[in-house]
């Protein structure tokens, strides 16, 4: 685990009203991103999030039986053995272990504290109470983030947790990137494609590449000469392609992640990976179209019955550096 630690914020008095604050400052603070091995053409508004001020906390400045429990409550969220020195008083370990994903190939890139507090009730007993966000990312940029507290006490002879809880995080405007993949490629391999890492795999490899060549951009110039009755006249070929679409951030159960386009109705199929979704949408169309272009867009509807956010347009037109 990398040893990236912060501390921000007042501290509350409550735990519930921290818990609450806390949860929409994440909401707030997770930024707008929409990438695309495809070209992705930005939304147009321009978005403002306040970013509050962070003291950096000095890993050395951590107390020791602070790492202790949040090394136990990783390890538990990953279903492992318990970790040396510290154990769990009766339910908090399943308060903790709340669902059989274990986080399997992620790693833990960041902890924001948002509480430390520690006081002296004897000799050499402490109690202490911990509260932050894990943030997982895993090798193909998938992320998570998990608010996470705990009461505790600490002894000579171990730690002991007493109260601790784990809640998954939304976050504000997922990342997602889109692929271009030909059918025939897909086609051929789609049924042994079964995890979210393979399909992601299968789309970074066989994705039709965004820069146009040197050939293509001359070709492209000489069209943008053309006058509007010869452009009419120059046909490019269509081709059937799959549109993988893929959703770098975990989703809640009551949110929603839908993909459509700007011409036609199309009817994508969604695969639901441990809560990443993606989406597969085949059509034939021209891959870089010069006159006949049109976007495909992603949404995300956070909560049922709640305002629809568009976080990614996805063009059928190489990179030739027009806006």
């Amino acid at each position: 685990m990398r040893n990236i630690l912060y501390i921000e914020g007042d501290k509350m008095i409550k735990l519930m009203t921290r818990f609450f604050l806390f949860s929409l400052l994440l909401f707030l603070l997770t930024g707008c991103v929409s990438t695309g091995k495809y070209r992705n053409i930005p939304d147009g508004a321009k978005l403002t999030l306040p970013t509050p001020e962070r003291t950096i906390l000095d890993k050395k400045s951590v107390p020791a039986e602070t790492k202790l429990v949040c090394a136990a409550i990783i390890n538990t969220l990953r279903h492992r053995e318990e970790t040396p020195s510290v154990r769990f008083f009766s339910a908090a370990g399943e308060k903790v272990q709340t669902e059989k994903f274990d986080y399997d190939g992620f790693d833990v890139v960041a902890i924001d504290f948002s509480d430390i507090n520690t006081r002296k009730t004897g000799a050499d007993q402490t109690e202490g109470f911990v509260e932050g966000v894990l943030h997982f990312r895993d090798f193909v940029g998938r992320k998570t983030a998990l608010y996470f507290m705990a009461e505790y006490m600490s002894s000579p002879y171990g730690v002991a947790i007493s109260r601790a809880g784990v809640v998954q995080l939304p976050p504000h405007f997922p990342e997602v990137e889109a692929f271009f993949v030909p059918f025939e490629a897909f086609s051929r391999t789609r049924l042994s494609l079964q995890s979210y890492g393979e399909l992601y795999a299968f789309a970074l490899k066989n994705g039709i590449g965004t820069v146009p060549s040197e050939a293509e951009k001359k070709s492209f110039n000489a069209y943008q000469k053309l006058s509007y009755w010869d452009k009419k006249k120059v046909k490019q070929k269509k081709e059937k392609i799959v549109v993988m679409i893929f959703c770098k951030d975990r989703l809640k159960d009551v949110s929603r992640f839908e993909v459509a386009a700007s011409q036609g109705d199309i009817k994508p199929l969604y695969l639901d990976k441990d809560g990443w979704p993606v989406a597969l949408y085949t059509a034939a169309f021209i891959p870089d179209s010069w006159g006949n272009t049109f976007d495909i867009m992603a949404f995300y509807v956070p909560e049922d019955n709640v305002e629809r956010y568009t976080i990614g347009k996805f063009s059928n037109q190489k990179s030739y550096g027009l806006q």
